[in-house]
């Protein structure tokens, strides 16, 4: 009966490693594979809002020209909700007169991602600007 009972533990702990050993390798490749194409997606929904405040004309007249994102200080941060993914981000902006801090949020609609919201906000003035393009890319 103890033969039993310890070969009955050696299995379910050989099962629970197997287990363990699954999940540990799931995660690796959800870290390196998805990871890329979050970052991949993210430069193009950048690249696109960064254009969309450039070429707004009540951002030119508040900031000046020409309008420049100095990089360095983007963030973004992708999530579920709705069984959808998202995206949002923030990024500053910079002209010869002042400088802003654009917001935005994206959604994925099959496999292309939708702008819902992109608002520049001026510190220094207290103004926002509405920026929204709802452009697919």
């Amino acid at each position: 009966m103890a033969s039993r009972r310890g070969r009955f533990e050696r299995r379910l702990r050989y099962a629970l490693m197997i287990l363990l050993v699954a999940l540990a390798a799931a995660v690796v490749w959800l870290w390196l594979v998805e990871r890329p194409g979050e970052a991949r997606a993210f430069e193009r929904i950048y690249q696109v809002s960064v254009d969309q405040a450039a070429g707004n004309f009540t951002l030119e007249a508040a900031l000046g020209v020409p309008i420049k994102a100095p990089g360095g200080h983007v963030q973004y941060h992708f999530y579920r909700e709705d069984g959808r993914q998202h995206v949002r981000f923030s990024f500053p902006l910079q002209g010869s007169h002042g400088q802003a801090v654009v917001a935005g949020e994206a959604l994925r609609i099959g496999g292309n991602w939708l702008i819902v919201k992109l608002v520049a906000t001026m510190p220094h003035r207290g103004q926002r600007v509405d920026l929204s393009p709802n452009v697919r890319i």
